[in-house]
Protein backbone atom coordinates (compact mmCIF):
# COMPACT_ATOMS: atom_id res chain seq x y z
CA UNK A 1 0.00 0.00 0.00
CA UNK A 2 2.81 2.43 0.87
CA UNK A 3 4.36 1.96 -2.57
CA UNK A 4 1.21 3.44 -4.10
CA UNK A 5 2.14 6.85 -2.70
CA UNK A 6 3.84 8.91 -5.44
CA UNK A 7 6.54 10.23 -3.06
CA UNK A 8 7.57 6.86 -1.61
CA UNK A 9 10.48 5.15 -3.38
CA UNK A 10 11.07 2.32 -0.91
CA UNK A 11 9.23 1.14 2.19
CA UNK A 12 9.25 -1.63 4.77
CA UNK A 13 6.76 -2.32 7.55
CA UNK A 14 7.91 -4.31 10.58
CA UNK A 15 7.03 -4.85 14.22
CA UNK A 16 9.00 -3.19 16.99
CA UNK A 17 8.85 -3.83 20.76
CA UNK A 18 6.21 -1.87 22.69
CA UNK A 19 5.84 -1.75 26.48
CA UNK A 20 2.04 -1.64 26.41
CA UNK A 21 1.03 -3.74 23.38
CA UNK A 22 4.07 -6.00 23.15
CA UNK A 23 4.69 -5.00 19.52
CA UNK A 24 3.86 -1.95 17.43
CA UNK A 25 3.73 -1.34 13.68
CA UNK A 26 6.59 0.74 12.26
CA UNK A 27 7.14 1.96 8.71
CA UNK A 28 10.62 2.66 7.33
CA UNK A 29 10.44 4.87 4.24
CA UNK A 30 12.82 6.27 1.63
CA UNK A 31 11.11 9.30 0.08
CA UNK A 32 11.50 10.64 -3.42
CA UNK A 33 14.30 13.26 -3.50
CA UNK A 34 12.87 16.76 -3.31
CA UNK A 35 9.51 15.67 -1.89
CA UNK A 36 8.00 17.16 1.27
CA UNK A 37 6.65 13.87 2.54
CA UNK A 38 6.43 13.70 6.32
CA UNK A 39 5.13 11.33 9.00
CA UNK A 40 1.73 13.05 9.17
CA UNK A 41 1.16 12.53 5.43
CA UNK A 42 2.13 8.85 5.69
CA UNK A 43 -0.32 8.36 8.57
CA UNK A 44 -3.09 10.14 6.66
CA UNK A 45 -2.44 8.01 3.57
CA UNK A 46 -2.53 4.82 5.64
CA UNK A 47 -5.71 5.76 7.53
CA UNK A 48 -7.59 6.18 4.25
CA UNK A 49 -6.59 2.69 3.04
CA UNK A 50 -6.04 0.39 6.04
CA UNK A 51 -7.82 -0.92 9.10
CA UNK A 52 -6.88 0.89 12.29
CA UNK A 53 -4.71 -1.95 13.64
CA UNK A 54 -2.61 -2.01 10.45
CA UNK A 55 -1.72 1.70 10.46
CA UNK A 56 1.97 2.35 11.30
CA UNK A 57 2.27 4.14 14.64
CA UNK A 58 5.99 4.80 14.08
CA UNK A 59 7.33 6.35 10.86
CA UNK A 60 11.02 6.76 10.18
CA UNK A 61 12.65 8.18 7.04
CA UNK A 62 15.96 6.94 5.62
CA UNK A 63 18.01 7.74 2.53
CA UNK A 64 17.67 4.13 1.34
CA UNK A 65 16.67 0.79 2.80
CA UNK A 66 19.44 -1.67 3.66
CA UNK A 67 19.92 -4.23 0.91
CA UNK A 68 19.57 -7.92 1.75
CA UNK A 69 20.65 -10.89 -0.36
CA UNK A 70 17.09 -11.49 -1.58
CA UNK A 71 16.13 -7.92 -2.36
CA UNK A 72 13.52 -7.69 -5.13
CA UNK A 73 12.27 -5.03 -7.45
CA UNK A 74 9.66 -3.10 -5.38
CA UNK A 75 7.32 -2.85 -8.37
CA UNK A 76 7.50 -6.62 -8.87
CA UNK A 77 6.48 -7.34 -5.29
CA UNK A 78 4.22 -4.31 -4.87
CA UNK A 79 2.47 -3.62 -8.22
CA UNK A 80 0.20 -0.58 -8.65
CA UNK A 81 -3.15 -0.84 -6.89
CA UNK A 82 -5.54 -3.13 -8.80
CA UNK A 83 -2.85 -4.59 -11.08
CA UNK A 84 -2.07 -8.31 -11.19
CA UNK A 85 1.31 -9.13 -9.57
CA UNK A 86 4.00 -10.32 -11.94
CA UNK A 87 4.93 -13.17 -9.63
CA UNK A 88 2.10 -15.54 -8.73
CA UNK A 89 1.83 -19.03 -7.44
CA UNK A 90 4.38 -20.24 -4.91
CA UNK A 91 6.55 -17.10 -5.03
CA UNK A 92 5.39 -14.69 -2.37
CA UNK A 93 6.41 -11.29 -1.13
CA UNK A 94 9.47 -11.78 1.05
CA UNK A 95 9.88 -10.01 4.38
CA UNK A 96 12.15 -6.96 4.45
CA UNK A 97 15.88 -7.51 4.48
CA UNK A 98 17.31 -8.43 7.87
CA UNK A 99 19.21 -5.16 7.91
CA UNK A 100 15.90 -3.27 7.96
CA UNK A 101 14.66 -5.10 11.05
CA UNK A 102 17.95 -4.48 12.81
CA UNK A 103 17.74 -0.82 11.86
CA UNK A 104 14.20 -0.52 13.26
CA UNK A 105 15.10 -2.19 16.54
CA UNK A 106 18.03 0.22 16.88
CA UNK A 107 15.74 3.21 16.29
CA UNK A 108 13.10 1.98 18.72
CA UNK A 109 15.57 1.30 21.54
CA UNK A 110 17.65 4.38 22.23
CA UNK A 111 19.88 2.47 24.63
CA UNK A 112 21.44 0.61 21.70
CA UNK A 113 22.30 3.69 19.66
CA UNK A 114 26.01 4.63 19.85
CA UNK A 115 26.66 8.17 21.07
CA UNK A 116 28.53 10.73 19.02
CA UNK A 117 32.17 11.20 19.94
CA UNK A 118 31.79 14.98 19.85
CA UNK A 119 29.60 14.82 22.95
CA UNK A 120 32.27 13.38 25.23
CA UNK A 121 32.19 15.25 28.56
CA UNK A 122 34.38 18.31 28.81
CA UNK A 123 36.70 18.60 31.79
CA UNK A 124 37.72 21.51 33.97
CA UNK A 125 40.37 20.89 36.63
CA UNK A 126 39.77 17.16 36.16
CA UNK A 127 36.01 17.45 36.77
CA UNK A 128 33.66 16.35 34.00
CA UNK A 129 31.27 19.06 32.89
CA UNK A 130 27.74 17.98 31.90
CA UNK A 131 26.90 18.71 28.24
CA UNK A 132 24.55 21.54 27.33
CA UNK A 133 21.80 19.06 26.34
CA UNK A 134 20.80 15.46 27.11
CA UNK A 135 22.78 12.91 25.10
CA UNK A 136 19.68 10.70 25.08
CA UNK A 137 18.25 13.09 22.49
CA UNK A 138 20.89 12.04 19.94
CA UNK A 139 20.89 9.14 17.55
CA UNK A 140 23.64 7.47 15.54
CA UNK A 141 25.35 9.94 13.16
CA UNK A 142 25.07 9.42 9.39
CA UNK A 143 27.61 7.08 7.84
CA UNK A 144 27.57 8.68 4.37
CA UNK A 145 28.99 12.02 3.26
CA UNK A 146 25.63 13.00 1.84
CA UNK A 147 23.90 12.15 5.10
CA UNK A 148 26.47 14.09 7.11
CA UNK A 149 25.99 17.14 4.86
CA UNK A 150 22.21 16.97 5.17
CA UNK A 151 22.34 16.63 8.94
CA UNK A 152 24.80 19.53 9.23
CA UNK A 153 22.53 21.68 7.05
CA UNK A 154 19.54 20.84 9.27
CA UNK A 155 21.45 21.71 12.46
CA UNK A 156 22.65 25.01 10.98
CA UNK A 157 19.15 25.85 9.77
CA UNK A 158 17.62 24.86 13.12
CA UNK A 159 19.89 27.23 15.01
CA UNK A 160 18.98 30.09 12.68
CA UNK A 161 15.24 29.43 12.97
CA UNK A 162 15.35 28.85 16.74
CA UNK A 163 17.21 32.13 17.26
CA UNK A 164 14.88 33.97 14.89
CA UNK A 165 11.48 32.61 15.97
CA UNK A 166 12.11 31.23 19.44
CA UNK A 167 11.72 27.65 20.60
CA UNK A 168 7.95 27.65 21.07
CA UNK A 169 7.12 29.19 17.69
CA UNK A 170 9.57 27.16 15.61
CA UNK A 171 7.99 24.57 13.30
CA UNK A 172 9.86 21.66 11.79
CA UNK A 173 8.75 22.75 8.32
CA UNK A 174 10.48 26.10 8.95
CA UNK A 175 13.73 24.25 9.64
CA UNK A 176 13.55 22.05 6.53
CA UNK A 177 12.64 25.05 4.40
CA UNK A 178 15.65 26.98 5.71
CA UNK A 179 17.85 23.92 5.07
CA UNK A 180 16.36 23.59 1.57
CA UNK A 181 15.56 19.90 1.99
CA UNK A 182 12.41 17.78 1.95
CA UNK A 183 10.27 17.82 5.08
CA UNK A 184 10.50 14.05 5.31
CA UNK A 185 14.30 14.18 5.36
CA UNK A 186 14.19 15.70 8.83
CA UNK A 187 13.04 12.42 10.34
CA UNK A 188 16.00 10.57 8.91
CA UNK A 189 18.22 12.41 11.39
CA UNK A 190 15.95 13.74 14.15
CA UNK A 191 12.74 12.50 15.73
CA UNK A 192 11.52 15.81 17.15
CA UNK A 193 12.16 19.47 17.77
CA UNK A 194 13.77 18.59 21.11
CA UNK A 195 16.25 16.32 19.37
CA UNK A 196 17.43 18.88 16.83
CA UNK A 197 17.68 21.48 19.61
CA UNK A 198 19.98 19.11 21.50
CA UNK A 199 22.16 18.82 18.39
CA UNK A 200 22.31 22.63 18.07
CA UNK A 201 23.35 23.06 21.71
CA UNK A 202 25.92 20.29 21.67
CA UNK A 203 27.53 21.77 18.57
CA UNK A 204 27.72 25.21 20.21
CA UNK A 205 29.00 24.09 23.61
CA UNK A 206 32.70 24.16 22.63
CA UNK A 207 32.41 27.83 21.74
CA UNK A 208 30.64 28.49 25.04
CA UNK A 209 33.51 27.03 27.06
CA UNK A 210 35.41 29.81 28.84
CA UNK A 211 38.41 29.82 31.18
CA UNK A 212 36.61 30.99 34.34
CA UNK A 213 38.89 31.83 37.25
CA UNK A 214 40.78 28.58 36.86
CA UNK A 215 43.68 27.67 39.09
CA UNK A 216 45.71 30.77 39.97
CA UNK A 217 49.44 30.04 40.28
CA UNK A 218 51.68 31.87 42.73
CA UNK A 219 53.37 33.73 39.89
CA UNK A 220 50.10 34.91 38.35
CA UNK A 221 48.55 38.30 38.93
CA UNK A 222 45.12 37.28 40.32
CA UNK A 223 43.46 40.47 39.11
CA UNK A 224 44.79 39.94 35.56
CA UNK A 225 43.61 36.31 35.58
CA UNK A 226 40.18 37.39 36.82
CA UNK A 227 39.90 40.09 34.16
CA UNK A 228 40.93 37.67 31.38
CA UNK A 229 38.40 35.12 32.59
CA UNK A 230 35.56 37.64 32.69
CA UNK A 231 36.51 38.92 29.25
CA UNK A 232 36.50 35.41 27.76
CA UNK A 233 33.10 34.65 29.29
CA UNK A 234 31.52 37.90 28.12
CA UNK A 235 32.96 37.55 24.61
CA UNK A 236 31.53 34.01 24.31
CA UNK A 237 28.19 35.19 25.67
CA UNK A 238 28.05 38.09 23.24
CA UNK A 239 28.87 35.83 20.25
CA UNK A 240 26.10 33.45 21.25
CA UNK A 241 23.63 35.97 22.68
CA UNK A 242 20.65 34.74 20.63
CA UNK A 243 21.36 31.15 21.61
CA UNK A 244 21.68 32.11 25.28
CA UNK A 245 18.30 33.84 25.06
CA UNK A 246 16.89 30.68 23.51
CA UNK A 247 18.27 28.62 26.41
CA UNK A 248 16.42 30.83 28.89
CA UNK A 249 13.17 30.18 27.03
CA UNK A 250 13.72 26.43 26.72
CA UNK A 251 14.59 26.11 30.42
CA UNK A 252 11.13 27.43 31.29
CA UNK A 253 9.25 24.75 29.33
CA UNK A 254 11.57 21.71 29.16
CA UNK A 255 12.47 20.30 32.62
CA UNK A 256 15.19 17.99 31.26
CA UNK A 257 17.02 20.85 29.53
CA UNK A 258 16.58 22.99 32.64
CA UNK A 259 18.25 20.33 34.80
CA UNK A 260 21.19 19.95 32.40
CA UNK A 261 21.59 23.74 32.35
CA UNK A 262 21.65 23.85 36.17
CA UNK A 263 24.17 21.01 36.46
CA UNK A 264 26.46 22.60 33.88
CA UNK A 265 26.33 25.98 35.64
CA UNK A 266 27.09 24.31 38.98
CA UNK A 267 30.23 22.72 37.52
CA UNK A 268 31.61 26.16 36.61
CA UNK A 269 30.55 27.60 39.96
CA UNK A 270 32.44 24.83 41.78
CA UNK A 271 35.49 25.50 39.63
CA UNK A 272 35.40 29.21 40.51
CA UNK A 273 34.90 28.32 44.19
CA UNK A 274 38.13 26.28 44.09
CA UNK A 275 39.91 29.28 42.60
CA UNK A 276 38.60 31.52 45.39
CA UNK A 277 39.70 28.99 48.03
CA UNK A 278 43.23 28.95 46.62
CA UNK A 279 43.36 32.75 46.71
CA UNK A 280 42.21 32.65 50.34
CA UNK A 281 44.97 30.18 51.17
CA UNK A 282 47.51 32.60 49.64
CA UNK A 283 46.08 35.50 51.62
CA UNK A 284 44.88 37.28 48.48
CA UNK A 285 41.12 36.89 49.02
CA UNK A 286 39.02 37.53 52.13
CA UNK A 287 39.13 34.38 54.27
CA UNK A 288 35.91 35.27 56.04
CA UNK A 289 33.65 34.52 53.04
CA UNK A 290 32.47 31.06 52.06
CA UNK A 291 34.11 30.19 48.70
CA UNK A 292 31.06 28.41 47.27
CA UNK A 293 28.60 31.09 48.34
CA UNK A 294 30.87 33.83 47.00
CA UNK A 295 31.33 32.01 43.71
CA UNK A 296 27.57 31.47 43.29
CA UNK A 297 26.81 35.14 44.01
CA UNK A 298 29.57 36.64 41.86
CA UNK A 299 29.17 34.21 38.95
CA UNK A 300 25.43 34.87 38.96
CA UNK A 301 26.04 38.62 38.90
CA UNK A 302 28.20 38.36 35.77
CA UNK A 303 25.70 36.03 34.08
CA UNK A 304 22.75 38.35 34.74
CA UNK A 305 24.67 41.39 33.56
CA UNK A 306 25.63 39.56 30.36
CA UNK A 307 22.00 38.53 29.77
CA UNK A 308 20.75 42.07 30.30
CA UNK A 309 23.41 43.60 28.05
CA UNK A 310 23.50 41.12 25.16
CA UNK A 311 20.11 39.38 25.14
CA UNK A 312 17.75 42.09 26.38
CA UNK A 313 19.91 44.90 24.99
CA UNK A 314 19.46 47.07 28.06
CA UNK A 315 21.31 50.39 27.57
CA UNK A 316 24.13 51.55 29.78
CA UNK A 317 22.47 54.93 29.89
CA UNK A 318 19.41 56.30 28.17
CA UNK A 319 19.90 55.50 24.48
CA UNK A 320 23.53 54.42 24.95
CA UNK A 321 24.45 50.76 24.37
CA UNK A 322 26.62 49.02 26.93
CA UNK A 323 30.34 49.59 26.34
CA UNK A 324 31.98 46.16 26.32
CA UNK A 325 35.29 47.27 27.84
CA UNK A 326 33.52 49.12 30.61
CA UNK A 327 31.41 46.05 31.31
CA UNK A 328 34.55 43.89 31.65
CA UNK A 329 36.17 46.46 33.93
CA UNK A 330 33.07 46.83 36.11
CA UNK A 331 32.40 43.14 36.76
CA UNK A 332 36.10 42.51 37.40
CA UNK A 333 36.34 45.33 39.96
CA UNK A 334 33.17 44.08 41.67
CA UNK A 335 34.67 40.60 41.92
CA UNK A 336 37.97 41.97 43.26
CA UNK A 337 36.26 44.33 45.72
CA UNK A 338 33.95 41.59 47.00
CA UNK A 339 36.91 39.27 47.63
CA UNK A 340 38.95 42.15 49.05
CA UNK A 341 41.94 41.77 46.71
CA UNK A 342 44.99 43.79 47.89
CA UNK A 343 44.70 47.27 46.49
CA UNK A 344 40.92 46.81 45.91
CA UNK A 345 39.61 47.06 49.45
Amino acid sequence: MLYEHPDIVEAAVVGVPDEHYGEEVAAIIAARPGSELDAAEVSRWARERLSAYKIPRIVRFVDALPEGPEREDPQAVHPPYGARPRHVGRRRCRPPALGVRRFVIMVSDSSTVPRMDSTAPEEIDGEKVPPMAPLSHLREPPTTKRGARTRAALVKAARKVFERDGYLDTRLTDITKEAQCAAGSFYTYFASKEEVLAAVLLEAQEDMMHPGMGRVQDTDDPYAVLEASNRAYLEAYKRNAKLMGLLEQVAQVEPEFREFRRRRADAFIRRNARGIAELQARGVADREVDPMMASRALSGMVSVMAYNAFVLGEPQEEGTPVDFEELVTTVTRLWANALRFPGHR
